[in-house]
Formats: structure tokens, C-alpha cells, sequence
């Protein structure tokens, strides 16, 4: 099952592999968005250009699994195009599986060239994601005619050019390590320059000192990476979800283009998406609840991030239903978690965030959603790890806000 290719550089097979991987995120983001603007014929030249794009390139790096696929994708395109297919939720869903194929392909792909040992689990979900892409167009292509004598043309645009280039995290890494040791130096430096009392070489130190220190800061924006990296996979799991469990909910995010450290990027986003998920699953109402209690149809979810003081904040809300603190004191006290005395004591603010002690949950059965016990203690442990804090404020009725603060270690 794996890609076949002609001999290729591996690092131009690995910039491809990049390359394509942040193209099929934008268009993922793209995607969620088009089925909310069905009418948007940017949205859909971008996503056209990217599949063929996509198309070429695999053929001529000779990977042909994924030049099948992203043929696939195009020729349902033309179908939209050509007013054959309507824009809806299938036609969506079944792009978004051409989509995940793709990534698993691309996955594949660099386990060939890094010359790692293979796993029929990869394998498998590709096949299964093919068959599933094959069944699901026989049903909404049935009518779709191909017509692509001028693509190409259709198509071409002139080159951008790019004033961004990629380096290998373990490069940066290095060249960090490099700066330290220099660092190091330059204190012995000036250490022996006051010992000795030579002025020349204290003013040389002193230079020295300036061109570390420029050095150090631009190093480290170079590890600065824009909060949207976070958020961009979350337009895409709050549809599946809420299609998955029949509720109708709306994302808002600001402070997308807030840059951290790549270290925070990765720390966050196992938390960040249990946050998601779990007010998806436990926060919001059905659409028919939230009608009875006067609120609209439609949920909202909303993220933020922005700089306090020292601190970084990131924010996940929700317009839900709010925690029950009366059942968090039951299932407390039920599960031995905290003696009556103890639980006595305790402020609104303080059960509340009792949400995050390890084995606590109020679900009453378990979901493939949330509701485990296990996983608002992980979030908490993993924030934790980078400094990170956590704290819940709720209201009842109204929703529940979780804030997230990270102290500026990481930061310039």
C-alpha cells in the first residue's frame, strides 16, 4: 500500500510533504466555510486550484494514489461548476474524506522517504477512507458530466512570491544550543576583562554583548508562530461534532494572529481541542432545550487569545447551559473525592474547578465525545508542564467560560 515515486531528492519530497499539508488546512478551513457560503465562487476557485495543484505535482513526483485522489476531488469540483452538484452537507462531507486521505497518503509518503518501519494501521485507514469516498460519489455524482478542455487555462495564475521559507525544528534547536554557549563565553569575557582591568577588552565584550543579545531576539522570533495554527483545526471539528450530535453551534475566534512560541502552539492543542469538545458535549444544549429556554437555535462557541501583563490568555466559552455545581458536590462526595468538612469549605469558584481533579465526571454514560473522567485532569496536568494555570467561571443558564494563563517565559 505504499506511494510509488520516481528518485526524487528527499528533501524536495519532504518540502512537498509540508508544502501540501498547509495547503489541505487552508482548504479544510475553506470547506467548513463554504458550506455556510455555498454562493462563494472564491471559496470555490481556491479549493479547485488547490486539488489540481495538488494533482499535478503528485504526478510528477510519480505518487499516484494521491494524483487519483486529488483527480477525484477535481472532477467533482467541475460538477459543482458546472451546476451538477449543489454546495450542501454531503457534498462537503465527502470532500472532507477526500481530504483526510489525502493527509494520510502524505503521511505514507514521508514514512517511505525516512525509510521507517511501515504500520498496516496508516494503510488501512487510507483504504477505508477511499472506499468510503468511492460509495458516497456513486450516490452524488451520478449525474456529473466532466468537462475540462480548458483547465488548465482556467486554472493558471502567475507565481507568488513567497518571502517565507521553513527550517527544520531541529535546526532552530540547534542554533539555540549554539547561542547559549555563546552566552556562556561571552560572561567568562567579561568576567576577565574586569579581573584584568583592560579596557579595550571590556569595550570588546561589550560589543559582543549587543550582537548576542540581536542575536538571541531574532532566534527566537523565529520560533514565534501565529495562534491560527491552534485554531485552524477547529472550525472543522466543531461542524463533525455538532453534526454528530444534532446540535446547531457557531464559532468565534479573535487573536488568531497573536504569535507564541511553537513550544505553547504544541502544548495547547490536545488541551485546547478537550476544552472544545467537552462544550460541545456537555455545554451546549439541543437546538429544541435552548428554544425552550429562550435562547437561539444556535450555540456559539468562542475562542480567545491576548497578552495581559506578563501573562498569555487563551479563552474557550460557551453560551451553554453552565456546570451544575450541586451535582459536581454530589458526584464529589459519591466518589470520595472530598469529605463533607472539606467540601464545606469551599467557595462556587472552588467546586466548580473540581472539574479538573483526575477520575471526575458528571456524565452519566460514557460518549466518544467526552464524558470519560479522565481528560480535565489531563488539561490541567498539561498546562501545567509550561507554566500554564486554568479556571473555570460559569453561570448557570448562561455558560461556562475556561481561561487559560501562561506566564511570559516563553515569550520575547
Amino acid at each position: 500500500m505504499h506511494e510509488e515515486s520516481t528518485q526524487v531528492d528527499p528533501e524536495i519530497v519532504h518540502e512537498f510533504v509540508a508544502e501540501f499539508t498547509e495547503s489541505m488546512n487552508e482548504v479544510e478551513r475553506d470547506l467548513v466555510g463554504w458550506e455556510k457560503q455555498p454562493d462563494s465562487r472564491e471559496i470555490q476557485e481556491r479549493v479547485f486550484r488547490a486539488f489540481h495543484t495538488l494533482k499535478g505535482t503528485s504526478g510528477l513526483f510519480g505518487f499516484e494514489r494521491l494524483e487519483s485522489l486529488a483527480h477525484q476531488a477535481e472532477s467533482m469540483l467541475c460538477g459543482i461548476r458546472e451546476g451538477h452538484l449543489a454546495v450542501d452537507n454531503l457534498t462537503v462531507t465527502t470532500l472532507l474524506k477526500v481530504l483526510d486521505a489525502v493527509r494520510a497518503l502524505l503521511r505514507v509518503v514521508v514514512r517511505d522517504e525516512s525509510d521507517e518501519d511501515d504500520d498496516d494501521e496508516g494503510d488501512y485507514e487510507v483504504l477505508v477512507a477511499e472506499l468510503n469516498l468511492k460509495a458516497l460519489q456513486k450516490q452524488v455524482m451520478s449525474n456529473v458530466e466532466r468537462s475540462k478542455q480548458s483547465v488548465e487555462e482556467e486554472t493558471s495564475s502567475p507565481a507568488l512570491v513567497d518571502n517565507t521559507v521553513r527550517v527544520n525544528v531541529t535546526l532552530l534547536e540547534h542554533l539555540s544550543d549554539i547561542v547559549v554557549r555563546l552566552i556562556e563565553e561571552r560572561d567568562t569575557i567579561l568576567r576577565q576583562s574586569q579581573t584584568i582591568g583592560n579596557a579595550e577588552l571590556a569595550g570588546t565584550a561589550g560589543r559582543l554583548d549587543g550582537i548576542i543579545a540581536e542575536l538571541q531576539t531574532g532566534l527566537m522570533k523565529t520560533r514565534l508562530q501565529p495562534v491560527g495554527i491552534i485554531w485552524g483545526k477547529f472550525p472543522r471539528l466543531v461542524r463533525d461534532v455538532a453534526l454528530s450530535t444534532g446540535k446547531q453551534i457557531g464559532l468565534m475566534m479573535s487573536g488568531a494572529e497573536m504569535e507564541v512560541d511553537r513550544r505553547i502552539i504544541e502544548a495547547l492543542s490536545d488541551p485546547m481541542t478537550h476544552l472544545v469538545r467537552n462544550c460541545i458535549d456537555h455545554g451546549i444544549e439541543i437546538p429544541e432545550l435552548r428554544k425552550e429556554k429562550g435562547k437561539p437555535e444556535q450555540g456559539c462557541i468562542t475562542l480567545r487569545a491576548y497578552k495581559e501583563e506578563r501573562k498569555i490568555i487563551f479563552e474557550v466559552e460557551d453560551d451553554g447551559a453552565g456546570l451544575r455545581v450541586e451535582l459536581i458536590r454530589e458526584t464529589a462526595l459519591r466518589r470520595g473525592l472530598i469529605t463533607p468538612e472539606e467540601l464545606a469549605r469551599l467557595s462556587e469558584p472552588e467546586l466548580q474547578n473540581m472539574i479538573f481533579l483526575p477520575g471526575f465526571s458528571t456524565a452519566p454514560e460514557v460518549t466518544k465525545i467526552s464524558g470519560r473522567g479522565v481528560g480535565m485532569d489531563v488539561v490541567k496536568t498539561n498546562l501545567e508542564r509550561i507554566g500554564g494555570a486554568i479556571q473555570t467561571i460559569s453561570r448557570p443558564g448562561q455558560g461556562t467560560l475556561f481561561k487559560i494563563e501562561i506566564r511570559n517565559r516563553f515569550l520575547t
